[in-house]
């Protein structure tokens, strides 16, 4: 009938409605609470190439040093020596260290979980992604191991609170440099890395070949692995997609869509110029 049919509509926007209150009430409220350069009290400017190149060598020397503790495959990628169980304790304990300097972190000792679904996320070109609504945070396991934890700690600052992507981008980074395991602390300099010579390149390319030269020969097997690993999802439909929805989705909340992951770059240069 027309009574049960509007009780029925009224039912589904009331969910809706609560819902959006709750999301807008609660996480939304980070994309326009206080930024993270002035919760660390870092000086956030524009860069210049030589100080990209600057915090990519800086990068490089800590890598290769702890490359050195991490195995790897014959002329490819490292191993994470330790399940996702293993990695989550290592990842909690490092997050604590943090936030008995940070306050501004909220507690959740939520750990992230693997997806069954990943390489269909993979096809998205989605690593990992936060469910407000459930506080779980949960990670793309098909990717390559070194992209995990620094993956899993990105997350992890969201449940803590971080929303704006690069933000949590760089407390994954602070996490997984400040762990007691030498892999964890490789896949955050190496995470960040990333985004540096990214930049790097599109501002001098000189010098963005001059700081790779200095990547030792397994960290540079480990990004060729990485290229030959994405070739076979780059071009995707659902890719294109997803990263639609996502590029909307973070404008909606008045950041500068899909490129907010990439302005860790920002932090990451304030971060050691001072």
């Amino acid at each position: 009938t027309w009574r049960t049919s509007a009780v029925y509509i009224g039912i589904l926007g009331s969910v809706a409605a609560l819902l959006f209150s709750l999301f807008t009430v609660n996480f939304a409220a980070g994309y326009r609470g206080t930024t993270l350069d002035e919760k660390l009290d870092i000086d956030r400017q524009q860069v210049t190439a030589q100080e990209l190149y600057d915090t990519a060598l800086i990068l490089i020397e800590n890598i290769n040093r702890e490359a050195a503790e991490v195995d790897f495959y014959e002329r490819s990628s490292s191993v994470m020596p330790y399940n996702l169980h293993e990695m989550n304790d290592r990842l909690l304990s490092a997050y604590d260290t943090f936030a008995a300097e940070h306050d501004f972190l909220v507690d959740n000792p939520g750990r992230p979980k693997p997806v069954l679904v990943s390489e269909v996320m993979s096809y998205m070109h989605i690593t990992g992604v936060y469910s407000f609504f459930t506080g779980e945070s949960n990670i793309n396991v098909n990717f390559p191991d070194y992209t995990i934890p620094y993956t899993a700690a990105h997350e992890m600052a969201h449940q803590r609170g971080i929303a704006r992507e690069d933000e949590a981008n760089f407390v994954a980074f602070l996490v997984c440099i400040g762990a007691d395991d030498p892999y964890i602390r490789y896949s955050g300099y190496v995470g960040v890395y990333e985004y540096v010579a990214d930049a790097l390149y599109g501002a001098d390319q000189k010098l963005y070949n001059d700081a790779m030269s200095k990547l030792d020969t397994e960290i540079q097997w480990e990004m060729n692995a990485y290229g030959d690993f994405y070739e076979q999802y780059q071009d995707s439909t659902m890719g294109d997609i997803s990263s639609s929805v996502n590029d909307t989705f973070l404008q909606i909340q008045g950041t500068p869509g899909m490129k907010s992951y990439g302005m860790v770059v920002d932090l990451a240069v304030a971060y050691y110029r001072e």
